[in-house]
Formats: C-alpha cells, sequence, structure tokens
C-alpha cells in the first residue's frame, strides 16, 4: 500500500512530465498535506505557526510577509527574541506580534496564547450551544 506521499510524489512527477501549466506552489502544498497525514496522522495545518527570530530584518519580516501572502495556510505569528542580533532599545523596523526574552519565553507565550484561545473558544461553544465555535485571528 502507498502512503500519501508516494502518491503526492508520483503525481507531481507525472504532472511536471506532462508539462502541466501547475505550479510548483501548488505541488509543494499537497506534499506538506500528504506528510502531514502520514506522519502525524492529520488532515489539516496547524492554525497558527509560531516563528521565533532574533533578526528583525530577516526573521520578522519574511514571518509577516509569509502570513499576508496567498501561500499560507495558516496565522503565522512572529515573536522577536532579545539575543543574538537583537539590539535593546531599538525599535525594529518590521515589528513582531510579540517581543520575549528568550527562546524558552518564546515557547511558553506561544503555550499560553494557545491555551488563551481554547478556552475563549470552549466558553462560546457553551455560551451559544455552538459545537463548532471556533476563535478567529
Amino acid at each position: 500500500m502507498k502512503s500519501s506521499l508516494t502518491n503526492s510524489i508520483q503525481e507531481s512527477s507525472q504532472l511536471a512530465a506532462s508539462g502541466s501549466k501547475s505550479t510548483g506552489s501548488t505541488l509543494v502544498r499537497e506534499t506538506k498535506k500528504a506528510r502531514r497525514k502520514d506522519t502525524y496522522g492529520i488532515d489539516k495545518p496547524p492554525e497558527t505557526v509560531y516563528f521565533v527570530g532574533d533578526t528583525p530584518e530577516s526573521d520578522i519580516r519574511g514571518t509577516n510577509e509569509y502570513n499576508e501572502s496567498p501561500l499560507s495556510e495558516n496565522t503565522w505569528y512572529s515573536i522577536l527574541i532579545q539575543t543574538g542580533v537583537f539590539q535593546e532599545g531599538t525599535k525594529p523596523r518590521f515589528a513582531p506580534k510579540a517581543t520575549v526574552d528568550n527562546v524558552l519565553e518564546a515557547v511558553k507565550y506561544g503555550v499560553k496564547r494557545e491555551a488563551l484561545k481554547a478556552e475563549k473558544a470552549e466558553a462560546l461553544r457553551v455560551a451559544y450551544n455552538d459545537p463548532d465555535a471556533v476563535i478567529e485571528e
């Protein structure tokens, strides 16, 4: 039995060989979906991707721009850590969604934020008797 990833790779090869106008982004997206399903047993991307970086000009800018691009299937949330390239007392040219002291604090921030989103969604489900209620970013 072939995996979803193997099928996606074969389909991608066939599309490329046929001269299909389907772009690489479609093929990449399908391959990611297949890998998620095969590896983790999930059929959709995470709602939020937390990107942690110490360089506003590349890490934060890239995260924020990807979040606004049509390639993004989810919300990309930039977190600037105050180590490495970052200089305290400066205002980054590309604003992060959050700024923390280090990587551990970034992880804690993301976990806390996700827990709060889950609590809010649960409160909405109960208040409106809606089992599908979700919190939009």
